[in-house]
């Protein structure tokens, strides 16, 4: 039949339908079936064949129905040409039931759009109307049941159309209508709340406050639209809105399937609907559960923090998978409830969100707080947030990387590098990705085992990178280029250690281009929920991290002897414009540095949260209870990141003093003016270092001591004995004449380099010279390290031609001779040089193999890349036990 609406024809036939369809004994017990259809997209060009074919199919299964009605929701056509509408009406001249029709945004032109004009013209509404009929219209179609068709495009269009058709709707529902109302529009009136702002996808505010106006009171039961290419169902006042599947594609493609929807209109005069799906396994009716879904069930149930997106695909995939019911969203009072928010009421919590978060439900930072308390315990945070970095901004607006790194998500925004792996807006022209599953889990969801990387699209790359060996890491999918090289992870189940050991965070993450934008976001978004399966069924004694570094390993004894020096000198984006220290030897970071190893942190910087967290859990690893923190003068770029070292090392339990170094200009006397300094601003500091074993005072090293003459040292030294800032000051010699001659408390070596030219100078320095202090009555502090590697940093030597080169090949032989030395000797005190001078390569920090297109990085061999921390530990075990013990004796 075609659809030119001329009532008397149309009323004529709808007529004699509902005679044949209705029993002569009543004619109120035969249901009235209308099926309606919208977005077909219609073009005979080749490219939209999948088009017609999905229109073909919902075509037969109208018929097979036996609906009295068909109506169209608009775009019927792919942008109104002649050959289109002559196509469309080919194809409905297939069904046995009439047609009502409105147009939509692609017959006859967009509405005037936000912050540009309208496309709906003239020419196009009477092309419209020449092949289709009425743009808007009232039928009555049962003796208590009418259709209103509305040509949504018109609004605020100013064209002549539109106040004809205001006329028609304030005559239609201006007062109620005891017959039921159906309104069949293209644009839905709003999308979740009725005062929503305006977008593409829905009406103006005006025109949508006049129409709802008008729905209350013409008691309309139901609106009809299309439009958005999904479905969803509201309500507001006494109607029914509902969005209609899509004949042409779903929206996104791969979770909403196309189809149409069947209306039942009843004797009772009760309106009820349908959707009919090509695809039906796409979608579940509700409550129904798949499989996959009851165990996600039994596991359940789940919190969803404040603020989830509900255009979020993972929030569709589980509706999908019937769970809807097992997903509690909380408010920001229910998150910092521990009665409410717990491992035992909810064993994980989900972000659903694009980047925002609710930082704030009483004070500041309590969310983050509550979250941290829950993860200790036992609960997982599942982040599968809709857009590329979680927890970007609060609900101030404000931005902050390190809620991030306090809750252990330790992602890389654009531009941002950690050993090698960065994170991009896009792929470098010429690379060949692939994202590969590292899991059981993603393959047991049919994941294939590797999956091309979105060649289009949004392609921002937001991955996750392990900050320590020592945590557990799961990957799940890691993205590889051509060269097999690793470009970060996308899907990862971590947890990481407090520094006493304990459990401190559980986070399973999944980048949003893989559970929002891929083509195979279904399967990785089970492949990771899986995985969140098996961490929640494991025993209670396996969820504790339990890695190859740490499951036998005894927690370290912490020693405030052994000090360890330490370098904030290290500068690197987005914390810094460019960065500091590593370029130096005239290298170009984060690929090339000035050190012949590499770090496993990359090329970092010393104010990144993240990087001073993991060093503090590193050093007191090690067994070092105090860093001696390099320092070149007030104000320097040291002395301005010294607090944030401070704050660090307070946290976990370490103490902090300073190594004074030889800033340009420096004299005795301006190096004990700066011990004023240092001490009145950072005297009070929690992890400020006293010797409580020589009067609680604080103590200095001084690098180069010897730049002054020892006169100078006396005479400097003798303004502040006896007085507040009267300090522990070490020279840096194992010469006791000059320490005598300065008034030094004592002496320090700091460079190691002699500990490997012989055992018997090795002893000379470790043992005699201990023993020579101590009968003066003097401090010797003896310095050991791992050895001294240096040619990267300074390419002449550290004399011309020379280069010295000390790591014993990784066996870590001197460094075990020079302990044993150091405790033969009773040494009161033990330095290390260094945790982090990455350019004399004298390092403890975690090193890892790196290869550039020019160099090869040393590293330490077949070794784990922990191993000197754990060597450290072990040796300051055995100072302690050999130092108490002396002591009691």
């Amino acid at each position: 039949m075609t659809t030119t609406r001329l009532h008397a024809n149309f009323c004529l036939l709808l007529a004699m339908v509902l005679m044949a369809l209705t029993p002569a004994t009543d004619a109120n017990d035969q249901p009235l079936r209308i099926a309606v259809m919208g977005d077909l997209h219609l073009s005979p060009d080749d490219d939209h064949q999948p088009y017609r074919d999905n229109l073909d199919r919902i075509l037969a299964q109208i018929n097979d129905a036996a609906v009295d009605l068909v109506l169209v929701a608009g775009d019927l056509t792919l942008d109104g040409h002649d050959d289109q509408y002559a196509q469309y009406n080919a194809a409905i001249g297939q069904l046995d039931a009439n047609v009502l029709a409105v147009p939509g945004n692609r017959d006859v032109g967009h509405k005037p759009l936000p912050g540009g004009g309208a496309s709906i013209t003239a020419d196009r509404l009477a092309s419209f109307q020449s092949h289709v009929g009425d743009a808007f219209f009232t039928e009555h179609v049962a003796p208590d049941l009418r259709v209103i068709g509305v040509n949504a495009s018109l609004f605020t269009s100013g064209l002549d159309d539109e106040q004809s058709q205001w006329d028609m709707l304030e005559r239609e529902l201006a007062q109620p209508d005891d017959r039921v109302t159906i309104l069949l529009t293209h644009y839905p009136l709003f999308l979740e709340e009725h005062d929503e702002r305006e977008t593409y996808f829905n009406l103006d505010r005006d025109s949508r406050d006049r129409l709802l106006g008008l729905i209350e009171q013409g008691n309309v039961a139901a609106v009809l639209s299309a439009h958005t290419h999904r479905t969803f169902k509201l309500t507001h006042a006494s109607a029914t809105f509902i969005s209609i599947p899509p004949v042409s594609f779903g929206m996104p493609r791969d979770e909403q399937s196309p189809g149409w929807t069947l209306l039942t209109f009843d004797a009772n005069g009760q309106l009820t609907h349908e959707h009919q799906y090509l695809d039906p396994l796409m979608h579940r009716s509700e409550g129904e559960r798949s499989s996959f879904g009851d165990k996600l069930a039994a596991a359940g149930p789940f919190a969803v923090l404040p603020g989830p997106d509900e255009g979020n695909h993972v929030l569709t995939f589980l509706r999908r998978h019937g769970i809807e019911e097992k997903l509690h969203n909380l408010t920001p009072e229910q998150v910092i409830d521990p009665d409410v928010l717990n491992p035992e009421q909810y064993p994980a919590v989900f972000y659903l969100s694009p980047e925002q978060y609710h930082g704030t439900a009483e004070k500041p930072g309590d969310i983050e707080a509550a979250l941290q308390r829950y993860m200790q315990q036992g609960g997982v945070l599942v982040v599968l947030c809709s857009g590329p970095l979680p927890f970007y901004v609060d609900e101030h607006g404000e931005s902050s990387r390190r809620v991030r790194d306090r809750l252990s998500l330790m992602l890389l925004g654009s531009g941002e590098s950690v050993h090698a792996v960065s994170g991009f807006e896009a792929p470098n022209a010429g690379d060949t990705l692939e994202l590969v599953a590292m899991a059981s889990a993603m393959t047991d969801a049919d994941l294939p085992d590797t999956v091309p990387f979105p060649r289009d699209g949004d392609q921002r790359w937001r991955p996750m990178v392990p900050l320590t060996s020592a945590d557990r890491y799961d990957r799940l999918i890691t993205l590889k280029d051509q060269h097999g090289e690793s470009r970060g992870d996308g899907a990862v189940y971590t947890e990481r250690l407090d520094f006493d050991g304990s459990r401190r965070t559980r986070v399973l993450y999944a980048a949003s281009l893989l559970t929002q934008i891929h083509p195979e976001r279904d399967h990785m978004i089970e492949g990771t929920l899986r995985y969140l399966l098996k961490v929640l069924d494991e025993p209670a004694t396996e969820r504790h991290i339990t890695t190859r570094a740490t499951a036998s390993r005894e927690a370290p004894v912490i020693s405030d002897r052994v000090h360890v020096f330490y370098y904030n000198w290290y500068g690197a984006p987005p914390h810094q414009d460019s960065y500091v220290h590593w370029q130096q030897g005239g290298h170009t970071p984060p690929e090339q540095i000035g050190a012949n190893f590499y770090p496993l942190l990359g090329a970092y910087s010393s104010s990144d949260p993240a990087v001073l967290r993991q060093h503090m859990i590193w050093i007191r690893q090690s067994g070092a209870g105090v860093l001696s923190l390099t320092w070149w003068g007030r104000d320097s770029y040291e002395d301005q990141l010294t607090q944030p070292v401070l704050d660090a090392a307070a946290e976990a339990g370490l103490k902090v003093n300073f190594h004074h170094e030889p800033y340009e200009g420096r004299t005795a006397a301006s190096t004990i003016d700066d011990f004023r300094y240092i001490i009145d601003r950072y005297g009070d500091h929690p992890a400020f270092y006293r010797a409580s074993e020589l009067d609680d005072r604080p103590m200095f090293y001084i690098f180069r001591s010897l730049d002054s003459d020892a006169a100078d040292w006396r005479e400097a030294i003798a303004e502040i004995r006896g007085t507040e800032y009267d300090s522990v000051v070490l020279a840096q010699t194992s010469d006791l004449t000059v320490v005598v001659d300065g008034d030094f408390d004592g002496g320090y070596t700091y460079d190691t380099i002699p500990l490997f030219e012989s055992e018997e100078r090795r002893r000379l320095l470790l043992i005699d010279v201990a023993e020579q202090f101590e009968e003066e009555g003097k401090i010797y502090v003896p310095s050991i390290g791992p050895g001294y590697v240096e040619d990267r940093a300074v390419p002449d030597g550290i004399t011309p031609d020379m280069h010295v080169q000390t790591r014993d090949d990784n066996t870590g032989r001197t460094y075990e001779a020079s302990w044993q030395d150091v405790i033969e000797a009773n040494a009161p005190y033990v330095s290390i040089t260094s945790f982090n001078e990455w350019h004399e390569g004298s390092q403890i920090e975690p090193a890892v193999p790196k290869a550039t297109d020019t160099y090869t990085y040393q590293d330490y061999g077949d070794l784990d890349p922990r191993f000197y921390l754990h060597q450290t530990a072990k040796w300051v075990k055995q100072y302690e036990a050999h130092r108490r013990a002396n002591a009691d004796e």
